[in-house]
């Protein structure tokens, strides 16, 4: 079951547990405690307010580590990186790129360079067929 949620900053919908299509978009990941977390909302809200831009090319998924899916997938991407992750962070597919908030710049230019990286292989990955 999905649970879309509108987002008012940006275009499109923020899907807080769906399935991805890894060559459709890059996964990015905010883990988060919940809305009483004053931090892990400045983060949501940082991703939120850059995804405007990669409208298409990425896919935002919230991680409310107190919902039982998201505690699950928490877990998961902690054992993933050798311990439990920093409350809020930021992961793009599954790898971890932000354990503080990012500006918007700085969100951007790492967003760039991961879609640049996964381009590059998903067209190095179909030239090998």
């Amino acid at each position: 079951m999905n649970e879309d949620v509108d987002c008012s900053l940006c275009v499109g919908r923020l899907n807080r547990d769906c399935d991805l299509n890894p060559e459709r978009a890059l996964l990015v990941e905010v883990i988060s405690e919940g809305p009483h977390c004053v931090p892990c909302e400045y983060a949501i809200a940082a991703v939120e307010y850059v995804s405007e831009f990669y409208v298409s090319r990425i896919e935002v998924r919230v991680v409310e580590t107190k919902r039982p899916a998201d505690a699950r997938r928490y877990l998961e991407l902690s054992s993933k990186h050798g311990g439990c992750l920093p409350v809020p962070a930021i992961l793009f597919d599954g790898r971890l790129v932000f354990d503080q908030i990012p500006g918007p710049e700085e969100l951007c230019e790492a967003l760039d360079n991961a879609l640049r990286n996964k381009e590059q292989s998903t067209w190095t990955r179909k030239s090998m067929i």
